[in-house]
């Protein structure tokens, strides 16, 4: 009889995580350990004066653990169910930092530029001129169209949102 088993790992700390195999008790009876032998592919030729093996050290079970991240989670707050083509909306945009660490130098891009930061409906009005939550307006980046960067003292702590004034408006084609 076989049956299939997941594991989960949650490192303790960055660095490097090499996983050599799986110890394991079953029932407090049965103690035992599976060693994972991976090798990688077979080298057809070593180079002169090399090491003599015929199998590279393998490195799929090599980990880098990197540091805590911010995790940003984004939703429009106040954005209708339906807009008539062209139309503009306002409404909130609220960032939330649902991650371990503090999100810093935040930027937003917007690829169909039906996205606009700040308190002035259309970037050639003075964008970024409006006040959020934070402390300031998002800053439309120069020769960057729709790509808007926020203060760099504005940051999100863990667990901390940010609320951001935001325009949107309805293009043709979107369903």
């Amino acid at each position: 009889e076989s049956t299939k088993v997941r594991l989960k790992v949650r490192p303790a700390g960055e660095g490097d995580l090499r996983i050599h195999g799986v110890r394991f008790r079953l029932m407090d009876e049965v103690e035992g350990y599976q060693a994972f032998d991976v090798r990688g592919p077979k080298l057809r030729k070593p180079k002169p004066g090399g090491p003599r093996r015929s199998f590279p050290p393998e490195q799929r079970l090599l980990f880098r653990v990197l540091p805590p991240m911010p995790r940003l989670q984004a939703e429009l707050v106040g954005l209708p169910s339906a807009m008539y083509v062209h139309e503009a909306c306002q409404c909130t945009l609220r960032v939330r930092n649902v991650g371990q660490a503090r999100a810093q130098n935040l930027r937003l891009c917007s690829h169909s530029g039906a996205l606009h930061v700040g308190s002035s409906p259309s970037p050639a009005a003075a964008p970024g001129a409006g006040e959020g939550a934070g402390g300031g307006g998002a800053v439309e980046l120069d020769g960057r169209q729709g790509v808007f960067a926020f203060p760099e003292e504005v940051g999100i702590p863990p667990g901390g949102e940010v609320l951001w004034p935001a325009w949107v408006y309805a293009r043709e084609g979107w369903v």
